[in-house]
């Protein structure tokens, strides 16, 4: 624990990992990780977080305004290193803060912890970088790591979190508790569907129109809460402009 503290000290202050460093990071977060169920049980307060896309400074900012971890818990709903400035930074504090406190830190997964995303978007890229030769190691590392994030949290009982949405192949929360998750999500299934569907102004279910998931109508959202006993939805990978909808 001492060591893991200096670590997120030496991250706090802008500093970087070794190889080595990020590597036993990925191994500390993965083990709780591996514990985890599907689903994990929530109790409020906690500050729920949407999509940071390697966003570090923004990760800081949050916790200026939110408060630091174990005072503040937390609760991140995935897509931790697409497109942004920082990703190997950014997931590196997340996962040692799961590490060091992971009753205060949950972490979901959202579309972007998958190889072929994180090649695609910034995290492989800034692996090569900081590493060099070693670079594919730590990728690898994460990526591993990311196989075995939890998909959903339920909080007080009442509020679903997932990073985007639902599956036609899932009817209830134990359908959810049931599935396999540790593993590459790959592009069709129950789980990629809760990875990248969306929801949009109509009735059931529709074939989105881009390669991954499904569109649903707020019905579909009605539906899966009312069966489950829950009241509201939060997701993470939409933009809303009023903040819900």
């Amino acid at each position: 624990m001492e060591a893991q503290s200096q670590l997120l000290a030496r991250l706090f202050a802008a500093g970087k990992l070794t190889l080595e460093e990020c590597k036993q990071a990925c191994a500390a977060a993965a083990r709780h990780f591996r514990r985890e169920e599907n689903i994990i049980v929530v109790t409020a307060p906690v500050v729920v977080v949407g999509s940071l896309r390697g966003q570090l400074r923004d990760l800081l900012a949050i916790f200026q305004m939110c408060g630091p971890v174990p005072e503040t818990s937390y609760l991140f709903l995935g897509d931790y290193t697409s497109s942004g400035p920082d990703p190997c930074d950014t997931i590196a504090l997340l996962l040692l803060l799961k590490a060091r406190f992971p009753s205060k830190v949950t972490l979901l997964r959202g579309k972007g912890e998958q190889r072929q995303m994180t090649q695609v978007y910034g995290l492989h890229d800034d692996c090569m970088r900081q590493f060099h030769s070693g670079g594919a190691e730590v990728w690898e590392a994460f990526c591993d790591c990311f196989d075995h994030m939890p998909l959903a949290a339920v909080v007080n009982e009442k509020i679903l979190c997932v990073h985007s949405g639902f599956s036609p192949e899932l009817e209830d929360l134990q359908e959810l508790r049931d599935l396999d998750r540790h593993r590459d999500y790959g592009h069709e299934g129950p789980m990629a569907d809760m990875l990248w569907s969306d929801p949009e102004d109509r009735t059931g279910w529709n074939i989105a129109p881009k390669s991954v998931g499904y569109s649903f109508g707020e019905d579909i959202t009605a539906d899966f809460l009312q069966a489950n006993k829950l009241s509201l939805l939060i997701r993470s990978k939409q933009l809303c402009i009023d903040g819900y909808a």
